[in-house]
């Protein structure tokens, strides 16, 4: 790995958490969301909105009786159910083995913090690209430049989305459609580490 960049791009729905929306959009109410609730989550990832502005639009656009604010916001973590099966092993093992796990995600902060609650990775992964931050979603050249800004291409970017995959390979990155742990695991051998 000598020479190379050491750094580990993670998507985080999909690759590292299950996530099943239906458990929020259901929780409150909806068997399909609404236009007027997929806007507000859009707006919260693209950071056009605090979570508070969030969580408060999203009680005020419910029918009576409304949840509480704390109500909607537990229904809204729980979308992201659990870590991906390996994934909380793979991440453990990275440091020892040179690399550098970074989020590279379209995402929101209340589901960062709760991403690595269910990794158990907050000391490993510190940092990241995000969505909420960039002002923009993958595969949009703003994130794939400030990733490479911030840490420079990566050793490898993993996605389960294809056409994040597709964007990343024009910008000249190693990137490859998430299919499981083992898979990133046996990856990252390759490439000696």
């Amino acid at each position: 790995m000598k020479g190379k960049s050491n750094i580990l791009a993670l998507d985080i729905g999909g690759v590292c958490i299950h996530v099943e929306l239906q458990r929020f959009y259901g929780g409150v109410g909806f068997a399909e969301p609404p236009p007027w609730l997929r806007e507000l989550v859009l707006s919260l990832n693209l950071g056009e909105l605090t979570p508070e502005e969030f969580f408060a639009a999203v009680r005020n656009g419910l029918p009576a009786p409304q949840p509480g604010v704390e109500r909607i916001r537990e229904l809204f973590g729980s979308l992201l159910v659990e870590a991906n099966p390996g994934m909380r092993e793979l991440v453990a093992s990275l440091p020892e083995r040179g690399v550098r796990p970074v989020f590279f995600s379209d995402i929101n902060r209340p589901h960062v913090e709760r991403t690595l609650a269910l990794l158990d990775a907050k000391e490993i992964i510190t940092d990241g690209i995000f969505s909420y931050k960039a002002g923009a979603f993958k595969p949009s050249e703003t994130m794939l430049n400030a990733f490479e800004t911030r840490f420079g291409k990566p050793l490898l970017y993993v996605d389960d989305l294809p056409e994040n995959i597709a964007g990343a390979q024009t910008h000249g990155w190693n990137a490859v459609v998430f299919e499981s742990a083992a898979q990133v695991d046996s990856i990252l051998k390759g490439f000696g580490c």
